[in-house]
């Protein structure tokens, strides 16, 4: 079948099944492509428990007849009106939403203001919910979402509404597919562009993060992904707590012994942080076995404690300290070699060590 055939008499009336969908449940949160073998004389639309799904016989016939409609609107063979660009645009991008070219159509009726933006945010994160790790959508998101913001008259309550409801959104995607690293990078958009910038809503929201990607990690230990994100959070957390930030609140940190005093200053504070983060992740490591992002991310720990006891002027932290928590760090890797049985583990393991010595230049005493 072409993609140019538009000969499908049932398109129409299925576009405006799924319209409908749209207009009376705005707690939609996904959509499926259900398996069916034939047409069975009844509408391939299914709504049910705010989940949409549209029979796999007609997905075909209908991106074939809205591309076909689409493609002469754009090319202007025949202009169509903008409430049915608006619906074929909807039909096209549920069925492949990788499409750019009919994302920025769309745009083109949000800025005529033939949609609504607010609307085209609820429907792009249905969207997400049958391709969660779609870039194009995230694309359109930031897109739709800075022109909002941008508004003279955008009041703070809703460009709040607006960062809880992307984290909210980009956590669903992140669960949908592993290692969803556009998920997880349009999540760093949100906190650049929407959290608020200083103060005590800044930090609160920065330890939530804190706290929800260590329970992530806690429980996806192959998903780099998030543990980058993680990364970032620890980043923007030591370049923007004060002292008295580590200490008001110590929900988010780990508990555990440390070589160094958190109540000290923000150095050695920061210091404890990574310290108990090498902690946690000998204890998965251990747990888990055979997962190459943890070792990863101990690398990453292991260079911000190094930066830290390096750049910090105060006593209790310097070479001495570091080169400590190496021979420790030195201590663990060369016991996973003896002991675990996985060969890759072994090979982690003794990449680590190797890690230690070419990267760090710290050699075994």
């Amino acid at each position: 079948m072409s993609l140019q055939e538009d000969d499908f008499p049932a398109a129409e009336k299925i576009l405006a099944d799924l319209d409908n969908v749209f207009r009376t449940d705005p707690e939609l949160e996904d959509f499926f492509i259900i398996p069916v073998s034939g047409n069975q004389n009844k509408s391939p639309v299914v709504h049910a428990d705010h989940s949409l799904g549209l029979e796999s016989w007609c997905v075909q016939h209908l991106y074939c007849y809205v591309y076909g409609k689409l493609i002469n609107h754009k090319t202007r063979k025949k202009r169509e009106d903008p409430k049915v660009v608006a619906r074929l645009l909807r039909g096209a991008l549920l069925i492949n939403p990788e499409t750019a070219a009919f994302w920025n159509m769309m745009k083109q009726l949000i800025e005529s203001e033939r949609v609504g933006p607010e609307e085209d945010l609820r429907f792009s994160a249905v969207v997400l919910g049958f391709k969660p790790k779609c870039s194009e959508v995230f694309t359109h998101r930031k897109w739709v979402l800075r022109k909002m913001v941008a508004q003279a008259d955008v009041q703070p309550m809703a460009v709040l509404k607006y960062l809880q409801a992307e984290l909210r959104i980009t956590q669903l995607a992140a669960s949908k597919y592993p290692s969803n690293y556009n998920a997880w990078n349009h999540r760093k958009w949100v906190l650049e562009a929407l959290a608020p910038k200083g103060g005590a809503e800044q930090k609160e929201l920065l330890k939530q993060e804190l706290k929800l990607s260590h329970c992530w990690t806690s429980n996806h230990v192959s998903d780099y992904s998030g543990l980058q994100y993680r990364q970032y959070v620890m980043q923007t957390v030591f370049s923007t707590f004060r002292h008295e930030d580590f200490l008001c609140r110590t929900e988010w940190l780990l508990e555990l012994p440390s070589k160094v005093e958190a109540k000290c200053c923000s150095s050695c504070a920061a210091a404890s942080v990574l310290e108990q983060e090498l902690q946690m992740l000998s204890e998965l490591i251990v747990r888990y076995e055979g997962h190459e992002s943890l070792w990863y991310h101990r690398r990453f720990v292991l260079h911000s404690l190094q930066k830290v006891c390096v750049s910090a002027v105060c006593a209790k932290l310097g070479a001495s300290l570091f080169n400590s928590v190496v021979g420790s760090e030195r201590a663990f890797a060369s016991s996973v070699c003896r002991e675990s049985k996985l060969a890759h583990e072994n090979g982690h393991a003794s990449r680590h060590l190797n890690w230690i010595e070419n990267v760090l230049r710290i050699t075994a005493a």
